[in-house]
């Protein structure tokens, strides 16, 4: 992949190293991760898959209609996830009009990897020392990228890879 790509969005305001925090609303717990850098996010959602013993939910919001965006649903295994994140993986990383969303049914455990190039990790187990090995850095209050202005980036051709990657997932649209 090219690394000189953005991953998802751009601002030229935002200025930050990778880092992550935690985020709490009562008892329920979210980790949120700011890799900037495709390779340790694509690292990273497959150490998510391989850790599930089965087949994952997945969900791709694209967001072609921003006001109204399409969900499409599915159940896919490991390999066929890490072989389409390996075939799709300029789109994943790079196009900031989808949200890739994981989900382990034996635990619950959920992973969003949003439109604008966060990671969002819902789980009670304790991913500190993964992150912090992937360089990044915890911090408490640092503010998202999506709390500046910015721009979402769509690669060359993103719209039909997008449709094609759903459907070799065989996802179907939410509503179906």
């Amino acid at each position: 992949m090219n690394t000189a790509k953005p991953v998802k969005c751009v601002s030229r305001d935002y200025h930050s190293s990778p880092f992550y925090l935690i985020q709490t609303n009562g008892p329920a717990k979210r980790l949120v991760a700011s890799f900037q850098d495709g390779q340790a996010i694509k690292s990273f959602l497959t150490t998510f898959i391989d850790a599930s013993p089965n087949a994952l939910q997945i969900k791709i919001r694209d967001y072609a209609d921003h006001e109204n965006p399409t969900d499409f649903d599915g159940t896919a295994g490991k390999v066929a996830i890490k072989t389409a994140l390996d075939k799709y993986e300029a789109l994943i990383l790079q196009d900031g009009y989808h949200e890739l969303m994981l989900r382990r049914p034996e635990t619950g455990d959920y992973l969003v990897f949003d439109e604008h190039g966060l990671v969002y990790l819902y789980t009670p187990d304790d991913y500190s020392e993964i992150l912090e090995q992937s360089g990044l850095t915890y911090k408490t209050n640092e503010k998202l990228i999506e709390q500046f202005d910015h721009l979402h980036y769509r690669p060359a051709n993103a719209k039909q890879d997008l449709q094609d990657l759903i459907s070799e997932l065989g996802l179907i649209p939410e509503n179906d």
